[in-house]
């Protein structure tokens, strides 16, 4: 009541300088390893790229070229690097990875109280319940699973199946995996990426 006669209003303001750590486990995607490193890149002004993937490492230096060099700084590096740059005071940091490094990003970051967005991996079940369509829940289980490799932050960790349907469901599941990945993994497409 006491301010009946104001009024409010949002406005975007860019944070300023945020650091985004890129995962390096995504190398054989590349479609996702530029959406993890490249999506928060509209407020970004440094981005530390692993060491690890040196040919998806080139292919972001080629797409930066086009981006002003006072906006967007791209360093190559392994965890001194990261540790380097988290010991800087920036606006905001993005990281993807493992909920190890994550709590320690977050420990660092909250030295300098600096906002972060996280992005880890947890345990994901899946229930398979008595009902469940097998053929379709077990192709997009094994999909979900074993795309690039099985580093994915948000795969299947473990399946809980119901008792009525599990000897089904293993064998569906063991077929499809061999659909996937043929009889030879190590000469698979789907597994080298």
């Amino acid at each position: 009541m006491v301010h009946f006669i104001a009024r409010s209003y949002i406005t975007s303001q860019p944070y300023g300088q945020v650091l985004i750590l890129s995962p390096w486990n995504y190398p054989s995607s590349l479609h996702f390893f530029l959406c993890l490193a490249l999506s928060p890149l509209a407020t970004v002004l440094w981005l530390r790229c692993p060491r690890q993937v040196p040919n998806t490492t080139a292919v972001m230096l080629k797409i930066l070229e086009h981006f002003p060099r006072e906006l967007v700084t791209m360093i190559n590096g392994d965890h001194s690097v990261s540790e380097y740059l988290l010991n800087q005071k920036f606006d905001y940091i993005f990281f993807t990875g493992s909920c190890k490094v994550g709590k320690y990003v977050m420990q660092k970051a909250s030295e300098n109280l600096i906002p972060v967005s996280l992005e880890l991996g947890g345990k994901n079940p899946c229930v398979v319940a008595a009902d469940a369509k097998l053929d379709f829940t077990v192709k997009r289980i094994v999909w979900g699973k074993f795309m690039n490799a099985g580093q994915t932050c948000i795969c299947t960790d473990y399946v809980l199946v119901d008792r009525r349907v599990k000897d089904r469901f293993l064998d569906l599941i063991t077929e499809r995996i061999g659909l996937f990945y043929g009889e030879n993994p190590k000469e698979s497409n789907d597994f080298r990426g």
